[in-house]
């Protein structure tokens, strides 16, 4: 196996500085850190917790379209000046077959010239039909061991060599962990990064059994565990009312926070317009029938932080975050928000919920920041993304917002609202 790389804190050269320009080219004054503000370790690197997905900038079935590819450029930029080292990407973040690659090249044209960061992008999925319609992924598909290297090679020629690539396969439960083309897949993987096409490796959709096979064949070269796609958790609202003021008869000033996307994508129309949503139970479609069981990681999925089942079904997620910790893989969550249910008016977190009320009284800029709050102190890496400057993260936003014991029990047994169209 290759020697470990040198440990990396990309964190210590990113500026916070709200530059339009691109990413800020000055290293910045090393600050003392909180249990919050400091980098959090994925492989060799050392990034900020917070993380900038590229999925709503690449697929166009978001309310509003994607943004135009220059305006999408700035807003990756903006998120570099801000202190996010660690960007998402996948092969099919695009329209259609016909753009494969479109978020990878997208991210390489913005990143360029700027501090070092790690991009992390996934391959193995396929699409279906063109890019207006979320039911688009091909869920099932197998990636075949003969067409990894091509892959990667494809991602890598994408990305560029200017920064750390991590390479996922992309629905790995499709796959039983202990199956031969599951152990095939992940040699091929392997002869990949062993031949510099990739810096390092990760999964994504994966079962606590899918980390343990795959950290026993890949060994220090599977560094991240992305996970995605939830069902629906959390309580059931037949209305929900747009959020204004403290909701208690306070501040008057109408505010709307954002709802979010498949990888935390803010959207700050709202779904509800303060009319009743109502809806109805019926048979589940064959798309929600074959949607793997949630292996996210927020406040509305907490499957991941539930111990592991012996002999559980390929698609469970029980039990990933204690193997990830228990392998030395660092976890990263998508969907944190809400996912692509908060988008289409679904989910809304902290409208006439806990967390709203929460961030209210803790000062907190929205409950968006609030849950990324509470995402840094569990040592994961939180995926966030943006159609609009507005919604950019703010790491050294995040990491002010001061939380009590207290807070966090509170936060813990929260329950945000959900909603059923």
């Amino acid at each position: 196996a290759p020697a470990p790389p040198v440990v990396v804190d990309l964190t210590a050269a990113s500026s916070s500085d709200d530059d339009e320009r691109g990413p800020s080219r000055k290293k910045a004054r090393a600050a003392p850190r909180g249990p919050t503000d400091g980098p959090v370790a994925v492989g060799p690197w050392r990034v900020s917790r917070q993380g900038f997905g590229t999925l709503a900038l690449g697929t166009a079935y978001s309310p509003g379209g994607r943004p135009s590819e220059a305006d999408a450029i700035q807003l990756v930029r903006l998120a570099a000046a801000r202190g996010v080292t660690f960007f998402d990407a996948a092969d099919v973040y695009c329209f259609d077959a016909s753009e494969t690659h479109y978020a990878e090249r997208l991210l390489a044209r913005a990143l360029a010239g700027g501090p070092q960061v790690v991009v992390s992008t996934k391959g193995g999925l396929k699409r279906r039909g063109d890019g207006t319609r979320s039911n688009s992924w091909h869920f099932g598909y197998k990636l075949a061991a003969r067409d990894v290297r091509a892959r990667v090679d494809a991602s890598r020629a994408a990305l560029g060599s200017e920064h750390a690539v991590i390479w996922s396969l992309h629905n790995v439960d499709a796959w039983e962990p202990r199956s031969k083309e599951f152990s095939e897949v992940l040699e091929a993987m392997r002869a990949a990064c062993d031949a510099g096409a990739a810096d390092a490796l990760g999964l994504s959709n994966a079962s606590a059994d899918h980390v343990a096979v795959a950290s026993r064949a890949l060994g220090a070269r599977l560094v991240a565990v992305q996970n995605e796609h939830p069902r629906p958790r959390g309580r059931l609202a037949p209305s929900v009312p747009v959020l204004r003021g403290d909701d208690a008869g306070g501040d008057a000033t109408p505010r709307t926070y954002p709802s979010s996307g498949d990888d935390g994508c803010g959207d700050a129309t709202p779904r509800t317009s303060g009319v009743a949503l109502s809806f109805k139970r019926g048979r589940r479609s064959d798309a929600a029938k074959n949607h793997p069981r949630s292996g996210r990681y927020s406040l509305y999925e907490r499957r991941a932080e539930r111990p592991a089942k012996p002999h559980a079904a390929k698609s469970n997620k029980d039990g990933v975050l204690s193997e990830c910790a228990r392998r030395g893989v660092a976890f990263v969550s998508f969907g944190v928000f809400g996912g692509l249910k908060a988008r289409q008016g679904k989910r809304a977190l902290g409208v006439g919920d806990a967390v709203g009320a929460l961030a209210r009284r803790t000062g907190a800029a929205s409950p968006q920041d609030l849950v990324l709050a509470w995402l840094a102190r569990k040592n994961v890496v939180a995926l966030t993304g943006a159609r609009r400057r507005e919604h950019v993260v703010d790491p050294a936003r995040v990491a002010a917002l001061s939380l009590s014991d207290a807070d966090l029990r509170a936060l813990e047994a929260a329950k945000p609202t959900t909603t059923r169209k």
